[in-house]
């Protein structure tokens, strides 16, 4: 099984494979080079994505659900973003022992995983808006 985690880790497409927690452990296993950080910052940035998508769902108000679903779902998906925040600390020290080893190469990375995490933070906030327009809608 570790195994075909690490094979996971530094195949992007196998990282489907992969929740945050087992590719936190797999971030602190390995020692890190330029072409494993790559594979994980590929694999953390696809299920960012997927995470986005999913939020966007909740928060969309054409998307067919109670009000007590949505709050579930919501909750359900607020844990796993802090789950994958945690994750993304993790690339962030590993991008630093490559800086210090040398590499400059990390850094880009680095850019475009800011770049899902400021979309990810987009679409929250815009749910919390939403969730706050309905919370006042229904109190008046």
């Amino acid at each position: 099984m570790a195994a075909d985690t690490l094979e996971a880790a530094e195949n992007p497409r196998k990282c489907i494979l992969m929740d945050f927690a087992v590719m936190a452990r797999v971030i602190r296993s390995k020692k890190i080079n330029l072409r494993t950080f790559r594979a994980r910052v590929a694999c953390v940035k696809k299920h960012l994505r997927e995470l986005k998508e999913e939020l966007s769902n909740t928060f969309d108000s054409r998307v067919r659900m109670s009000l007590a679903e949505r709050a579930v779902k919501a909750d359900a998906l607020a844990e796993k973003t802090l789950a994958w925040l945690s994750t993304l600390q993790l690339l962030i020290q590993n991008a630093r022992q490559l800086r210090e080893s040398g590499s400059d190469e990390a850094v880009p990375l680095i850019l475009e995983l800011e770049q899902v995490v400021d979309d990810l933070v987009e679409v929250v906030e815009e749910g919390l808006e939403r969730k706050e327009k309905v919370s006042s809608t229904r109190v008046n």
